[in-house]
């Protein structure tokens, strides 16, 4: 018998004994994709209206709507406190979310003319009033989730998703889209954007 028919032996006994023992069955299988389908489909839903309310915040600039979603401790700020003072004061921070001559202004005075991030969250949504808003799950990891604002007609809405893990796509920054990053904690859904931001996608 031929290396690859054993592995096939194998696989077909393997799976005999596991429908034997009632440990795997189609059915079992079946209730395990429904469970995981209802549960993203959960997260999508809990994640649109926290891009709802967060699209409202930042043309309200509501700084305590927009600081409900921050990481406290290790992994984040020491404090509230810490967080709302940044916003406020920090123009790497503050001019991305409200102001986008600011931005222009403070990437000339650290030489980040190449910079992408160049049209403010803010400007974006007041000229994109209609703007899609998409889900859209880390492969590898579906605790990890980017909130896509989308310009709606646009490019990058007709091609949707293909674009999404394109680092050159940030090019388009603020023209076709603006996005930001969250992650499922205990205390539910945070920023994951390390203290770079309210729509800065960590890397890490």
């Amino acid at each position: 018998m031929s290396l690859i028919n054993r592995r096939k032996y194998f696989i077909i006994i393997l799976y005999v004994l596991l429908l034997s023992t009632g440990m795997f069955s189609a059915s079992n299988f079946g209730r395990a994709v429904e469970n995981e389908n209802s549960n993203l489909s959960t997260r999508k839903r809990e994640l649109k209206e926290i891009a709802e309310e967060l699209r409202t915040a930042i043309l309200r600039k509501d700084i305590d709507t927009i600081l409900k979603y921050i990481v406290i401790g290790p992994d984040g700020f020491d404090s509230y406190e810490e967080a709302k003072e940044l916003l406020e004061t920090t123009p790497a921070v503050r001019c991305l979310l409200f102001d986008t001559a600011c931005q222009i202004e403070f990437l000339r005075n650290n030489a980040g003319e190449n910079n992408p991030y160049r049209v403010s969250v803010l400007d974006f949504f007041k000229a994109h009033p209609d703007l899609r808003i998409e889900i859209h799950f880390w492969p590898k990891n579906r605790d990890l989730v980017t909130i896509l604002y989308v310009s709606r007609g646009g490019k990058f809405d007709r091609s949707y998703p293909r674009w999404v893990n394109d680092i050159n796509s940030l090019k388009q920054w603020g023209k076709e889209f603006v996005q930001g990053c969250m992650r499922y904690t205990k205390d539910g859904w945070r920023y994951h954007s390390a203290d770079l931001g309210i729509f800065f996608c960590s890397t890490e």
